[in-house]
């Protein structure tokens, strides 16, 4: 059975996209409607903002997409408490219980959690360190590929607030792989103009002028990297531009080695960056929405 949708088919049955050497997919704020829109994807990103369950089976995760062919999944434990081995018993039932092929973070993009005091940047270095060493003997356990990965902002790799990478990146005893969280200008959005979901354009950012920061930082520390969270607005001056450039971050991404890329269909306190805003009109929203098309283009590699 097949839903129709506004410009396109998307299937209610599972199917394999296109194979890729790098997989493309997101995470969202409404699974129902970005499966319907988007169609299966190659790896799903979720969050914990805890350690909620015991198992992966028993995660939101798995039960969402409970045959994904790949996951990208971040929680969060005290950090001074792994670092102890306070909670090497739990995170390694779970790490055990994940699949074998599972990108894994603790704590993503702790830029604000250390400076509010939370917890230290030599404690989640630390705590980093100790989570590789359980992701590891895992994987020699049971030949898994997990990999573990640090996300940051993107804006830490300009030195935003005077942040610098080098001071949340625990080496590749601490990690796999650095991983960011990217996102183009909210220039005036949230207003009757321009509503949520849409910009007026200004300091438009290329996906190269965004990542290159980050590829130049993975290349320096001999480490892999890859694009964790990717967002834009629809530019009304450009309706176009919101899609191109989600293409041209894919392109890049790929051409320059990325672990993974996905979209975040969702929103944040700065914008609302879901892929079903469309222009003309403003506002509107489509399952084919230019950008999904980009993205489902990006996933099945056409």
């Amino acid at each position: 059975m097949a839903l129709l949708v506004a410009g396109g088919v998307a299937s209610c049955a599972a199917r394999t996209p296109a194979s890729s050497s790098m997989p493309v997919g997101g995470t969202s704020s409404d699974w129902a409607w970005f499966d319907r829109a988007v169609g299966p994807t190659h790896i799903y990103r979720n969050f914990d903002n805890g350690f909620h369950f015991a198992t992966w089976t028993a995660s939101e995760a798995h039960a969402l997409h409970p045959h994904a062919p790949r996951y990208d999944y971040s929680f969060n434990v005290p950090p001074a408490a792994v670092v102890a081995g306070n909670w090497d018993a739990r995170i390694g039932t779970f790490v055990a219980s994940t699949p074998r092929n599972t990108i894994l973070s603790l704590w993503h993009e702790p830029e604000q959690e250390i400076e509010r005091g939370l917890y230290t940047a030599a404690q989640f270095r630390a705590m980093m360190v100790r989570f590789k060493r359980l992701v590891d003997a895992q994987n020699a356990r049971d030949g898994g590929r997990r990999l573990v990965s640090v996300v940051l902002m993107v804006s830490t790799f300009t030195g935003f607030k005077g942040r610098d990478p080098n001071t949340y990146w625990p080496g590749s005893a601490g990690a796999d792989l650095i991983a960011v969280d990217a996102y183009g200008s909210p220039s005036g959005t949230n207003t009757d103009r321009y509503p949520a979901g849409y910009t007026d354009g200004r300091r438009w950012r290329t996906a190269a002028t965004l990542l290159t920061p980050v590829h130049t930082f993975a290349v320096n520390k001999n480490t892999r990297w890859g694009v964790s969270e990717f967002g834009y607005l629809i530019d009304v001056n450009n309706p176009a531009h919101k899609a191109h450039t989600i293409t041209d971050g894919v392109a890049y991404a790929r051409s320059h080695g990325a672990v993974m890329f996905e979209y975040y269909d969702s929103f944040g306190s700065r914008a609302d960056w879901r892929l079903r805003y469309q222009a003309p009109p403003v506002p509107s929203t489509s399952y084919a929405s230019d950008a999904v098309r980009a993205l489902r283009a990006a996933i099945h590699h056409s």
